[in-house]
């Protein structure tokens, strides 16, 4: 066989190979779950932390695991996401007892300001919105704090000029194994404050659960 046909062979099986890989990737990434946000797959590891829940307990990495977690972040001062997002969250967790289904969620509220959020003002807080969900804080005597917690999920803020806080607005889905899974971002209006759909975190939550079965 001469040389010019051999490399026409090689060249149409690697252009072969390739259209069958990228063909494979784009069929993967279709039957990935269509959110509101992030999947990500595989998820991601949660860097060691060691944080306060709001009966002023030690929480660390292997308390997320088992369950799965959403987890909203803000301080209790905040005058109009933080309370909205918790609100809607308490929502989605009574759809969830509704449908029966994927009920072993538990939801955090984490505090960026803890030197204002302790575990009795974390307690007295998250339970006004449900008396199941979980405060979480840091403490500054403690050898592994809330840095690698924030690093590892990519929480950012910013303290202002009038006392408050400046921060993200997303919702981490932390699965069984307590590793970041999901990130889901709100729906927003131009010019107007981000907010989250009820309808739309259950959806998203029941059709990441639904992947995995």
């Amino acid at each position: 066989m001469k040389n010019s046909t051999i490399q026409r062979a090689v060249l149409c099986l690697s252009i072969m190979m390739v259209l069958a890989i990228n063909y494979y990737l784009y069929a993967r990434s279709n039957d990935l779950p269509n959110i509101q946000g992030v999947f990500l797959s595989p998820a991601l590891k949660i860097a060691p932390f060691e944080l306060v829940d709001h009966q002023g307990n030690r929480f660390t990495n292997s308390d997320l695991e088992g369950d799965w977690h959403l987890l909203a972040y803000g301080y209790t001062y905040c005058p109009d996401y933080c309370p909205n997002v918790l609100d809607k969250l308490h929502r989605v967790s009574k759809m969830l007892v509704e449908a029966g289904q994927f009920t072993n969620l538990q939801v955090i509220f984490y505090s960026i300001d803890p030197i204002n959020d302790t575990a009795e003002r974390m307690a007295e807080y998250t339970s006004y919105f449900n008396h199941d969900f979980i405060g979480l804080t840091s403490d500054v005597s403690l050898s592994e704090g809330a840095s690698s917690f924030e690093r590892s999920l990519g929480i950012v803020s910013a303290k202002s000029e009038s006392g408050g806080f400046s921060h993200g607005v997303f919702i981490y889905l932390i699965n069984a194994d307590g590793e970041l899974q999901a990130v889901f971002k709100p729906e927003a209006e131009s010019g107007e404050l981000a907010y989250f759909s009820k309808r739309q975190v259950f959806r998203d939550y029941m059709a990441i659960r639904t992947y995995f079965m």
